[in-house]
């Protein structure tokens, strides 16, 4: 992925002199705000919070910056297109923000393909970090790649992952709306169950890409994704279809959708816990 072009974001807004028809000389109040390569370090929206109050008419100094300034000449703008103004430096952050999303995934997904930290990788084809939106509220965390995904890296493009995608339309989503990830990144032999230490060393990994993405709802698919993350919650078959609130991070528990493809008679009840997601979302 090619390396983040930073550029900086200057705008000041002064108040104007509304004694006169020229903008004060002495203006009692500025706002400066300004973005990087790293949106987090830029000042909170928040300090925009008073800009209705600076009277009927603004004056704006607008300058894009990337190592010289270039200054625009100034103009009146009112408070409405003081807003625009806002809400358009609001984008440039998200923007920077997701750009800065990508390239750490990618980055993750680079350290995964070289991952020896258990023998998974000895036997398999293929990693299986994960795949989808970095920039979504719902993030899917199964058990492990199967045969599919070993073969292609990625997740869920089996047969259980075309049940996956038919419980996500049937919600108004898609794949790509969403993220999806595993408890471990490589398949164990025969499809088998995940074991501890496996689960334990591909851990980081999976909390990077939770910090990275940031999703308002974690979603276990199975028991073995639902007792890494709520140990003490119960077994799934309980709990199924009930979300939960750990350390300020929501979680929802579902069935595998595996147990769709094996017991024909657990697809309404897969589905019906699903229709949950939206519910729960709006809660959050």
């Amino acid at each position: 992925m090619a390396s983040l072009t930073v550029m900086r974001l200057h705008l000041w807004v002064v108040l104007r002199d509304t004694s006169s028809d020229q903008p004060s000389s002495s203006p009692r109040r500025m706002i400066s705000s300004q973005s990087g390569g790293d949106a987090s370090q830029s000042p909170p929206l928040s300090s925009w919070s008073n800009a209705s109050n600076l009277g009927d008419m603004v004056t704006i100094s607008f300058g894009l910056y990337s190592d010289k300034p270039r200054d625009n000449c100034p103009k009146f703008l009112t408070k409405s297109q003081l807003g625009a103004m806002i809400i358009t430096e609001s984008k440039v952050l998200k923007g920077l923000n997701l750009e800065n999303k990508e390239r750490e995934i990618s980055d993750l997904y680079d350290l995964v393909r070289n991952c020896q930290d258990c023998p998974l990788y000895k036997l398999a084809k293929n990693p299986v970090a994960g795949a989808g939106s970095v920039d979504t509220e719902v993030m899917f965390i199964g058990e492990g790649p199967g045969e599919k995904e070993d073969e292609l890296g990625l997740p869920f493009v089996g047969k259980a992952g075309k049940l996956l995608d038919e419980m996500l339309e049937s919600i108004g989503l898609k794949r790509g709306d969403v993220y999806i990830a595993n408890v471990v990144k490589h398949r164990p032999p025969g499809n088998r169950d995940p074991k501890p230490e496996e689960i334990e060393a591909c851990w980081p990994h999976l909390m990077r890409q939770i910090k990275i993405i940031k999703p308002k709802l974690i979603v276990c698919l199975g028991r073995h994704s639902l007792a890494r993350f709520l140990p003490d919650i119960g077994p799934i078959s309980a709990v199924h279809g009930r979300a939960f609130k750990k350390k300020n991070q929501a979680y929802m528990a579902l069935y595998h959708p595996a147990v769709g493809l094996y017991h024909g008679g657990m697809r309404d009840t897969l589905f019906k816990d699903f229709a949950k997601i939206k519910i729960a979302l709006k809660k959050i």
